[in-house]
């Protein structure tokens, strides 16, 4: 599963504009494929309903909402919370657009590139995309340690995307998440735990939690998106799709991790 990354590489001079916008409300970072996880039947059975659910979608539009531990961004000017929404167009277009404390922030991808874009900093940053919504993804993870909100949720490949890393999955217990009847699924891989809550009757995710281990005598750390409303198949057009720059803003450079 790619999950939430701390870090992205910018110009040091331009961190203080750039940085808040980026890291929005996502479970997102990048994970090296390693054996196939070993799943019981009935996180099998659910992963492949939500999946298939999913994937049949030309057209996604999904609304929640992201909280932290205290002090999970203590480095970074980050909000503890945060609300948006992602639309998405198959294969290789989506616009995320999140509402924080911070300010309003998005990030796009379409036309061949990543835009990320701080509207109370008014600055932005493009980056190349080097294929469909699953492979740029996995790219500029990897690479700037970045990527949109429940993007993991949102890919071509739901399954194959989310169970990249993992070792072990298993159902733990069906559980309301508001007015949902959920199944639980726990999931573990190097370094982290995470857990997704799937609606039993419309195949559709609800909760997703990671949780860091302790380290240093201090507490685990969790990251908990939960989504609201899935709208499926709705009409999208061009400005449901594009990041909106304001005027005057500052273009900036992202740049990668391993510099």
């Amino acid at each position: 599963m790619s999950l939430l990354s701390r870090t992205l590489h910018i110009r040091p001079h331009q961190a203080s504009l750039l940085l808040p916008c980026i890291l929005g409300i996502c479970l997102s970072s990048c994970s090296t494929p390693g054996p196939k996880a070993q799943l019981d039947p009935k996180t099998d059975s659910v992963l492949n309903a939500m999946s298939a659910k999913l994937t049949a979608a030309k057209t996604l539009r999904v609304t929640g909402s992201r909280t932290t531990s205290p002090g999970f961004h203590s480095e970074l000017n980050i909000a503890e919370s945060a609300n948006g929404s992602v639309t998405v167009q198959r294969p290789n277009r989506l616009l995320a657009t999140m509402k924080t404390n911070h300010g309003a922030r998005e990030i796009s991808l379409g036309d061949g590139k990543v835009t990320l874009v701080d509207h109370a900093g008014r600055t932005y940053a493009s980056v190349k995309a080097p294929g469909d919504i699953d492979e740029t993804l996995r790219s500029i993870s990897r690479t700037y340690g970045v990527t949109p909100p429940i993007a993991e949720l949102l890919v071509n490949h739901p399954r194959k995307f989310l169970l990249e890393g993992v070792s072990t999955g298993r159902h733990v217990a069906t559980e309301q998440v508001g007015a949902f009847t959920c199944d639980r699924l726990a999931f573990t891989q190097p370094d982290v735990t995470w857990e997704l809550w799937v609606d039993t009757k419309e195949h559709l995710p609800r909760r997703i939690t990671v949780t860091y281990p302790a380290s240093h005598g201090s507490s685990p750390e969790t990251i908990t998106a939960n989504i609201s409303r899935w709208e499926l198949d709705v009409p999208v057009g061009a400005k449901d799709l594009t990041a909106k720059i304001p005027s005057g803003s500052t273009a900036v450079e992202m740049i990668p991790i391993a510099e």
